[in-house]
């Protein structure tokens, strides 16, 4: 039987071993020779034997075999010896990679399945980051490996632009004019002043009216909401109108909005890259990456499809407009004492009510927005070698484990409050160990 590498024979003997119960130790591991025997051959005077050795430039071939064991080793159950941590690495790659939290009780459980042997929790915890460091590398390396990759990147997808962020580029003129009108605008996040003003003004009704005249279209309905909010809390009406309108207001902002939450567009896409917190920067940097290219070919993909059924405008859209179609059907007639004769229409609008419609929402701008494409990356070999290195800060780590998830404030909190129910009777008002059903 042949192995093209050592590795692999050492891989299929442990495995073997495993199935069969059965604990072997190395007698012999050079180069060219790899020999084992069972490891009560002195106790119980077993004779399994193994010998393999190296043939050619990478062949293994076992030679001489000693089949059958007589050792009995039926209640070995847990702590085999032949179970180490780089074979654990080997069997979660998979998983590993498509799940860096993988849970080290899965990996315990898992193998419990696949062999009939427990392992330690160290042990398993040891495996699965074996595991974790072969396919996302090692944190420490991953900064010295991110120029490269970035150059890589740029190498095979001409036209990239990969700009390092560091203090005097963040503080200079040149960055400071780049994100200035026309070619930017700056907006408060609604979702942010509203978390500011109530912290500042603990209200809830005024919490809301604030949330509502920053959405409001109509300036008329902004000052009928700031109205009410002045006869509510002085101080609150002149907290807010020190703010200039243009910033946080939909009525005032010149239409450069359209009604997104500032912040929180790309906080929602932080959560969809949730999965990369915690791993090597360059593995975070990839991994992004690749959830991009993902959904910007999917999103592409849908473009193309909407564009062969003949759509007009993009699915959200479409049915908003379909609500304001059907709404638009019933008008109300209110008398306003005007005098009984005969009239003349002297001028109507008239025209199409897609007209009206801004071009960004048509399925032309959505095909042209997804309309580019990414080149894949070719092997390690071919990437060009970076002029500079960046090396990890160790001053900043902090002692202890690093935080998985963020400390949650009132952004986090609903606005409806829920009355926790009992676990037992499901009822409110107590729990379970205070549950009357209780027995």
């Amino acid at each position: 039987m042949f192995f093209s590498s050592k590795e692999k024979l050492k891989r299929a003997v442990t495995i073997w071993s495993l199935h069969k119960n059965k604990e072997f130790k190395v007698v012999t591991s050079t180069k060219s020779l790899w020999v084992v025997r069972c490891k009560f051959y002195s106790l119980l005077g077993c004779l399994w034997f193994l010998r393999g050795r190296k043939v050619g430039d990478n062949l293994w071939k076992i030679g001489k075999y000693v089949e059958n064991h007589r050792c009995e080793t039926e209640g070995l159950s847990s702590g085999h010896a032949n179970l180490n941590t780089s074979l654990i690495a080997s069997l979660f790659l998979n998983q590993i990679r498509k799940n860096p939290k993988y849970l080290v009780v899965d990996v315990t459980s898992k193998v419990h399945e696949k062999f009939g042997h427990q392992v330690t929790y160290r042990k398993a915890w040891l495996g699965r980051q074996r595991a974790f460091e072969l396919v996302y590398g090692d944190f420490e390396k991953s900064f010295s490996d991110l120029p490269k990759f970035f150059i890589a990147f740029q190498y095979f997808n001409h036209g990239t632009v990969v700009e390092w962020k560091h203090e005097e580029s963040m503080s200079s003129s040149e960055e400071l004019r780049r994100f200035q009108e026309p070619r930017a605008f700056h907006r408060f996040c609604i979702r942010h002043l509203k978390s500011n003003f109530q912290s500042k003004f603990p209200n809830k009704d005024l919490s809301r009216l604030m949330w509502r005249a920053a959405s409001a279209h109509q300036v008329r309905k902004f000052e009928s909401l700031m109205w009410q909010i002045r006869e509510e809390n002085v101080e609150a009406h002149e907290y807010l109108m020190e703010i200039p309108l243009d910033k946080w207001t939909i009525s005032h902002d010149g239409g450069k909005r359209w009604g997104v939450l500032t912040t929180n567009l790309s906080e929602s896409f932080n959560g969809v890259l949730k999965k990369a917190r915690g791993l090597p920067v360059t593995a975070m940097v990839r991994l992004s990456l690749e959830q991009t290219i993902e959904r910007y070919t999917r999103r592409s993909q849908i473009a193309h499809q909407l564009a062969e059924q003949n759509e007009l405008w993009t699915g959200r859209f479409k049915t908003k407009w379909e609500k304001n179609f059907e709404s638009s059907k019933r008008h109300f007639v209110f008398d306003w004492n005007i005098p009984t004769g005969v009239y003349e229409v002297a001028d109507r609008m008239g025209g199409l009510a897609r007209n009206f419609v801004s071009e960004h929402f048509t399925i032309e701008n959505y095909v042209a927005t997804y309309s580019g494409s990414f080149s894949p990356i070719g092997h390690e070999a071919y990437w060009p070698s970076p002029s500079f290195t960046i090396r990890s800060n160790e001053f900043y780590r902090r002692p202890n484990r690093p935080r998985t998830t963020r400390i949650p404030n009132e952004m986090d909190c609903g606005s409806t409050v829920y009355e926790r129910a009992c676990g037992l009777c499901r009822q409110t008002g107590h729990d379970r160990r205070r549950c009357p059903n209780r027995k």
